[in-house]
Formats: C-alpha cells, sequence, structure tokens
C-alpha cells in the first residue's frame, strides 16, 4: 500500500511591522504613589504651600469650602455629563506663575522637577533670593490625597493670558498608560498680575474638615507644619475653612517666657584649606538658663526661705563653687528674667562621634548596628544649624494663665511638644520622639532630665546651608546618609549636655539645702549608719544608768533602815510618852517614804522589755545595715563583671562570624577538586584556632564569677599586663593599636583577685581603644599607640591620643561623668574602677602631666594597698 506524499506549499514570508520597544507607566501607579508617600491632608497642603514659596510668592491663600459644587460643562469633561463634584481646596498665590510650556514640561511630568537643576546650580528666586525646597516633582501628587478634580490656573505675565489645566486623578485606571489620561487646557484672560492658583475639587473627606473639633485639630496640625518658633518675613500663609479664618499660632514670647529651663545650640563650620573645599572644621557653642521657679520643686517653704528671699544670690554663690562648673566655659547671672546662664563651646575634635570608617566596616562584616555607627570625616558634616529647647512644667498656674490669654491652646502644645526640624520654616516630619528624650529620662542616667512631653523645641535648617540632609520621598524623615548621621550625633550631645545641666543644678540644689538647713541649726535627717549608732548609744547609756540607778537606791535603802533602827533605840530610851510616840511617828513615815523611793528607783518590767528589743532591734538593723554595705560592693563588682562581659561578647560575636565563614567556604570545598584535601585540612585547623580564642576570651570572666570573686592570689604585675595585651592582639592588629608594655626589670607582685584587676585594665584600654579610633574617624594625624609602665607600686596608663578635655579633669571619676555619647558611654566605668580599687586601699589618679595638646593624659593605678611585701 502506498502512502501519497502531502504536496509542500509555498510559504510567502509576511513581515509584521512592530513599534519600537520602549517602557510606560500604569496611570494607577501614580495614584498608588501618592497614597504612600502623603499619609495625611496636613502634609499634602504643606506641599502645595512649599509650591507657593519655591514660586517667589509673598502671600498664599488656602480656601476649604465644603458646602461648593460643581457641575463640569461639557468642555471640560469632553463632551461628557459628569457627576457634579462637591467640595473644593483652593491655593492661591501671586508668584511668578509658570508658562503653558513649563506647566507641559514640568507639572505635567510626575517627578519631573524644574527645581532641581535650580537647586544643584544654586540658583536663587529673583525677589526673595529663595532656595528651591523641592526637587522630586512630587508636590502636585498630594493634591491626590485631598479630592479628585484638579484644576491648576497660572500667569506669568500681569498683562497677558494664562493657562488653565485639568485632570481627574479617578481618571487614572489600572490598565491605562500614564499618557493617555485625559488631560484638559485652554487659556484664561489676565488678572493683573502673575500667580499660580490649584483647585481640588470634589473633596475625599468632608468630615475631616467640617466640624469644629476637626478646625481646632487643623489649626494644631498646621500650626505645627509651618514654624512658631520663627514667622516667615515675607511669606504670609493663610488659611480659611467654611468662611471663618484658621489662624497659624505664633509662639510669641509671652508663651516663651514662662519656661523654666531653655537651652540653645549652635554649630558652625569654617573652611580650614582655601585650597580644598572639604577641609572643614567645626565648633559647637551651647548655652543653658534656668528660672528660680526650676528649683521650687515640693519644698515650698524651704524654697521661699533660702532662694526667693535674697533672689537666688546665696544659691548662686553655692553653685558657683560646685565641682561641676569646671565643666562650663562660664557661669553668669541670667538677664532678663533667667537666674542662670551657662556656655559651653566645643570643638569638633573633642566631641564623641562615636565611631570610624575601620569601626564600621567592622561593623558591616561581623552585623553589628549600624544606626550607632556615626562616619565623621570633615566632607560630611551637614552644614550649620541652630537648635532651641525649652523646658515647661504644664502643672503651673503661671503658664496656664498665659494660655488662657493668648490664642496657644493646650491641643497645640500637645501637638507640638518634642523637638521638630523645621527647614526654611517648613518641618520636615520625623519619628516620636526622633532625638530620644524618653530614653534618656528612663534610663535612670537623667533623672532630672527634659521629658518628651514638657518640652518644646526646634531645630533650624535651610536648603542652602544643609542641602546634605536630604529628606526621603514621603517626606516624613530623613534620608539615613552620613551627614544625617553627624547632624543626629551632634543633636545627641546637645541633648546630653541639656540633661547633664539639669541633672547638675537638681543635685546641687539638694546639697545647698542640707548646708543651710545646717546653718540655721535645724536638726538635719542623720544617715542610717548615724541613726543606728546613735540607738546603739542610747541602749548602752540606758545600761549604765540603771546600773547607777540600783547603786543609788541600794545605798538609800541601807540608810532608811540604819536611820529606823536609830529612832527605834530612841524611842525605847525616851521617858516622855509623848516623846516615844512622835518617834514611833517618825518610824511609820519613814518606812513608806521607803516604799515609795524603792518603787520609784525600780524598773518597769515593760519597760526594760522594750529596751531589750530596742536594743536587739538596733543590732539587726546594723548588721543588716553592714550586709547592705557589702551588696553595694558586689553591685559595683556586678556592674563592672557586666561592662567587661559586653566587650567580651562584641569581641566573641566577630570570632563567630569568622568561623561561620570558615565553615561555609569548608561546605564548597569539592573532594574531586581536592583530593588530598589539604584545603580542608586548613580549614579545620584554622576553625579549631579561632574556637580556641573563643574559649580564652570566655575565660576571661571566670575570675569575675562569683565562687572567685573572694579568691585572692599573688599576682606578677608584668607577666598580667603582658597576658592581658596578648589576649586582645588580634583586635589591636586589626585597629593598627600598637602597645609598649612594661620592662620586665620594674616587676613587682601583688594579692588581690585576678577579675577584679581585669576590669581595671578593661575599662581602661577600651576607653584608650574608643577615643584612639575616634581620633582616626576624624583624620586626625595620630599613630594609634597604648602604653603601660611601672614604678614602684604604681603603674602609669596612657595613649597617644588627644587626652581628657579640660572641662572634665575635676570630674573625670564621678558617677554618670562621659564624654562619650549616651549610647555608647554611661560614665559608669571610672567610677567603678575608682570604688573597686578603694575596696583594697588602693587608688587611681589623673596625673598633672600634660601632652603635645596641652592636656592631661596618664592615669596612675596604685596598688600599694595589695603589694606584696607593702602589707
Amino acid at each position: 500500500m502506498s502512502k501519497n506524499k502531502i504536496p509542500e506549499q509555498e510559504s510567502t514570508p509576511t513581515t509584521v511591522q512592530l513599534e519600537p520597544a520602549h517602557l510606560t507607566i500604569d496611570a494607577h501607579v501614580v495614584v498608588q504613589l501618592g497614597a504612600e508617600l502623603i499619609t495625611d491632608p496636613e502634609q499634602a497642603l504643606l506641599e502645595l504651600l512649599k509650591n507657593s514659596y519655591d514660586a517667589d510668592a509673598s502671600w498664599c491663600n488656602v480656601i476649604i469650602d465644603t458646602v461648593f459644587e460643581e457641575s463640569e460643562d461639557p468642555e471640560n469633561g469632553n463632551g461628557k455629563s459628569l457627576p457634579t463634584l462637591k467640595g473644593i481646596i483652593s491655593i492661591e498665590d501671586n508668584g511668578h506663575g509658570m508658562a503653558a510650556e513649563q506647566i507641559r514640561q514640568g507639572w505635567l511630568s510626575i517627578s519631573l522637577s524644574l527645581k532641581r537643576e535650580a537647586k544643584r546650580q544654586g540658583t536663587v528666586t529673583p525677589k526673595y533670593k529663595r532656595f528651591p525646597m523641592g526637587d522630586k516633582g512630587l508636590g502636585r501628587v498630594s493634591s491626590m490625597r485631598l479630592g479628585d478634580l484638579l484644576r491648576v490656573t497660572t500667569h506669568s505675565s500681569e498683562n497677558e493670558p494664562g493657562t488653565q489645566v485639568w485632570f481627574k486623578w479617578s481618571d487614572c485606571k489600572s490598565g491605562l498608560p500614564l499618557d493617555k489620561v485625559p488631560v484638559g487646557e485652554r487659556k484664561v484672560d489676565p488678572i493683573g498680575r502673575t500667580g499660580t492658583k490649584v483647585e481640588i475639587i470634589g473633596l475625599h473627606d468632608f468630615a475631616h474638615w467640617q466640624h469644629e473639633e476637626a478646625r481646632e485639630k487643623l489649626q494644631a496640625k498646621m500650626s505645627c507644619m509651618v514654624s512658631p518658633f520663627n514667622q516667615f518675613e515675607n511669606f504670609l500663609p493663610a488659611i480659611e475653612v467654611d468662611g471663618a479664618p484658621i489662624d497659624l499660632v505664633d509662639l510669641n514670647s509671652q508663651v516663651l517666657s514662662v519656661a523654666i529651663s531653655h537651652f540653645k545650640c549652635d554649630w558652625k563650620e569654617k573652611k580650614i584649606d582655601p585650597l580644598n573645599a572639604e577641609r572643614i572644621s567645626g565648633a559647637i557653642t551651647m548655652n543653658a538658663q534656668v528660672r528660680l521657679d526650676f528649683f521650687k520643686g515640693k519644698d515650698t517653704e524651704a524654697f521661699e526661705t533660702h532662694v526667693i528671699s535674697d533672689s537666688g544670690e546665696k544659691l548662686l554663690a553655692f553653685l558657683e563653687k560646685e565641682g561641676f562648673v569646671s565643666q562650663y566655659d562660664s557661669l553668669k547671672r541670667g538677664k532678663d528674667g533667667w537666674f542662670i546662664d551657662f556656655e559651653m563651646n566645643v570643638d569638633d575634635v573633642d566631641i564623641p562621634w562615636g565611631g570610624t570608617a575601620k569601626r564600621g566596616r567592622r561593623a558591616q562584616k561581623t552585623g553589628e548596628n549600624k544606626q550607632s555607627t556615626l562616619f565623621a570625616s570633615k566632607a560630611e558634616y551637614p552644614g550649620p544649624f541652630n537648635s532651641e529647647l525649652y523646658g515647661y512644667s504644664y502643672d503651673d498656674q503661671v503658664f496656664q494663665n498665659i494660655l488662657a490669654g493668648s490664642t496657644v491652646s493646650k491641643q497645640f502644645v500637645q501637638e507640638l511638644s518634642g523637638v521638630a526640624i523645621f527647614r526654611d520654616r517648613f518641618r520636615v516630619r520625623t519619628g516620636n520622639d526622633w532625638l530620644r528624650l524618653a530614653d534618656s529620662f528612663t534610663s535612670g542616667s537623667s533623672y532630672y532630665g527634659l521629658r518628651p512631653k514638657n518640652v518644646l523645641g526646634f531645630v533650624a535648617i535651610t536648603t542652602e546651608n544643609n542641602s546634605q540632609l536630604k529628606e526621603t520621598s514621603n517626606r516624613e524623615n530623613f534620608v539615613d546618609n552620613n551627614e544625617w548621621k553627624t547632624f543626629y550625633t551632634l543633636m545627641l550631645y546637645f541633648r546630653d549636655f541639656a540633661n547633664q545641666t539639669l541633672e547638675n543644678l537638681r543635685r546641687a540644689y539638694s546639697r545647698f539645702l542640707t548646708k543651710q538647713a545646717e546653718a540655721d541649726g535645724v536638726i538635719v535627717t542623720p544617715s542610717t549608719e548615724q541613726a543606728l549608732n546613735h540607738i546603739v548609744d542610747l541602749e548602752r547609756a540606758t545600761v549604765t544608768q540603771k546600773i547607777k540607778r540600783e547603786e543609788h537606791r541600794d545605798a538609800a535603802m541601807a540608810t532608811f533602815d540604819a536611820t529606823k533602827q536609830a529612832l527605834a533605840k530612841i524611842s525605847s530610851e525616851i521617858a516622855n510618852p509623848k516623846t516615844a510616840a512622835l518617834a514611833l511617828e517618825l518610824q511609820d513615815h519613814l518606812t513608806q517614804l521607803k516604799n515609795h523611793i524603792e518603787v520609784g528607783l525600780s524598773e518597769p518590767p515593760q519597760l526594760v522589755e522594750q529596751q531589750t528589743n530596742a536594743s536587739s532591734a538596733a543590732e539587726v538593723i546594723k548588721e543588716r545595715f553592714s550586709q547592705v554595705e557589702g551588696q553595694i560592693e558586689e553591685v559595683y563588682e556586678h556592674v563592672a563583671t557586666g561592662l567587661v562581659a559586653q566587650g567580651v561578647v562584641h569581641d566573641v560575636h566577630g570570632l563567630i562570624e569568622e568561623i561561620l565563614s570558615r565553615l561555609t567556604r569548608i561546605e564548597n570545598i569539592k573532594p574531586d577538586a581536592h583530593p588530598t584535601n589539604r584545603a580542608l585540612a586548613r580549614e579545620l585547623s584554622a576553625t579549631k584556632t579561632l574556637v580556641r580564642l573563643i574559649g580564652k576570651q570566655l575565660g576571661t570572666l571566670n575570675p569575675m564569677l562569683r565562687q572567685y570573686r573572694e579568691k585572692k592570689e599573688s599576682i606578677s604585675i608584668v607577666e598580667f599586663i603582658s597576658e592581658f595585651f596578648e589576649l586582645r592582639s588580634a583586635r589591636y592588629k586589626e585597629l593598627g593599636i600598637q602597645v609598649f608594655p612594661p620592662e620586665k626589670q620594674s616587676n613587682f607582685s601583688a594579692t588581690i583577685n585576678r577579675g577584679r584587676l581585669t576590669q581595671v585594665f578593661d575599662n581602661l584600654a577600651r576607653n584608650s581603644e574608643y577615643w584612639l579610633m575616634d581620633n582616626l574617624g576624624r583624620d586626625f594625624k595620630v599613630t594609634p599607640e597604648v602604653h603601660v609602665e611601672l614604678s614602684g607600686t604604681v603603674i602609669s596608663f596612657w595613649d597617644s591620643g588627644r587626652g581628657v578635655r579640660p572641662a572634665m579633669e575635676k570630674t573625670l571619676f564621678d558617677l554618670f561623668v562621659t564624654d562619650k555619647p549616651r549610647e555608647q558611654g554611661q560614665g559608669l566605668g571610672l567610677f567603678i574602677v575608682r570604688e573597686l580599687l578603694k575596696f583594697e586601699n588602693c587608688s587611681i589618679s589623673l596625673g598633672r602631666e600634660r601632652n603635645s595638646y596641652g592636656r592631661r593624659f596618664k592615669f596612675y593605678v596604685d596598688l600599694c594597698g595589695v603589694a606584696d611585701g607593702n602589707k
């Protein structure tokens, strides 16, 4: 059977003409973009106000009309019958306006901004010399948050026709390319001036604008969006809702004058190399002012007696002698109602930036918290800015009266509370309590410090000076670049200055009141130990008096008995009956008197029992007090152990990451590619070495554990120091720190707990590491070195850093005193080291020598109390 072959057909190729490949964008994406970028109607209004400001306008009127209705005519709706739109928001200004071409190429092109190039070139507006704020071209998208129909009428010339364009956000539907969304355009008559009017018709949320409560909320929010601290000099925004004006609140001098504390900071920068624009130095000037009412507290009687009576003169004289004052550059009597005024000037080289480039690379490698790693090279400074913080007591009656008589509402105060950042007087939203005032208050390091709800404050930045502080697209925060990190570090430094000043003043005031009470002869409440000793002394005196009382009673009874016997003998010999009767009567009276005296001199059983109980209780309390003292010593050891453990965990974390990396490489080694498994053996050997290092690191904690803390041993100091730095040699090598240990011939031995000695050296070593790395992070020319020398029983410890800031010299070993950021130093280390050494009859001090920077830099640890041969 034959198979029929299907004949081949001739095929003629057909050519399909395709459009060139290109990208397009769905219209609905713009709606999604607007919903994500603008979180609420007030932010949308603010963006439109900024557009008017950038247009060089001197005024901008915002009118919200919720009863407005408009039916679009066929021309506007492209011949379609459209429903009535209700409600309108109109934003009109007298700025420079836009030509038709500018509207097409700029305003109607989403995310394209003509201001971006102007900002890059440093161009300012012709009339008021403003730097443009916007550069993302997204401000117009904010209108989508308010309503449906967007209509823009603009005039760039006083006498020529203007242009009007419009479109509806509801036309931006999914599946429709953005350039297919219908847009209307037409010419409009001249209005005799330039300017732009933006109308949003068909409001989304009527309730947000209509009710009285909503309007008060709008007033509070908008007053916070435009700086209430510093008003515009040549830009006047006005808002009206349904015919009622909404006045933007001005924090006038009357409201600011009732603050009980006030802090200012001014960060300035200058070029230090005319040929290199990136070589910049900076300095921060900080001021603190408080009123007398700051000290009032709950003891109003003491306040009025010792402070108000002489307008604070005795208090000021007392404060001037306090040790903490040396940290400031000046202290003087305040003016304009302020009681006292502090000033501190700190150069950039003395500001702890909290990190370096080296530390940053390590953080990325080990997975540490990158937010705390602040790169602070001089090219990454944020530009000059200033800030002010006002502290209030909202319960103060004077403050309540001021609020009642002003336009400032309590709701506004609550809305603005905290610290706001304003760029060219327009607020940049940040997270709640971005300056972390609550952290410093609740941590216990600053009990008297600023609280978020009791502070009104601002930071003033400008587009001109702070262009590298970039806002995120949603205008809700700043881009987390290096300039922002440096700015944030400076603000944390300012915050800590304010909190530490308040803490110093309140504690000094407590000491002042105690001194005044003693001077007035007032019995000052004794310490716990004094009270207990008083009870014991009283009990001992009572026992002594009891013995003497019993002796006197026995002597009196013997005298009575002898007198009675003598009277009996006399009466028997008297012949006269009357005289004999009188003698017998005298014996009876003498017997009664003896009984009364015996009862009076006897100790009541109940009182004896009470005295015994009081004495026993005093002994129990005294024993407990002694235990508490021991527990306090133990607390110091626990805290010191925690500080060392924190550092050990930091180091171990890096080693673990290295182990994981090497194990990953082991997994990737293919047996067929390495038949001898030499590479595998090398990796396993390196892994074992790292594990041993972890064991050594954890082993440093062993002497600090409870079962070892009481153990003391004779330690060779030179060997101890060598082992201490040998354990840290890998880390120091990575950081480039060179260690110079003491000479062997200077060695001595001391009998001390090894863990306690480790805590002392660990704190000193970590302080040196921190400040050496801080110097390197700012291109400060220094070779990082740590030196240790022995002389007799004294260990001298120093590094090649800049040394101790002069203002810190007198308070360096005090509790909570530190020059590090609060997030990286609690001011506990040196204080605890001093206390631990004190328990051993040893000491630590800051040497009086000064380095090439004119600063004290050497620490002396004197182990004479535990040195062998010095017992």
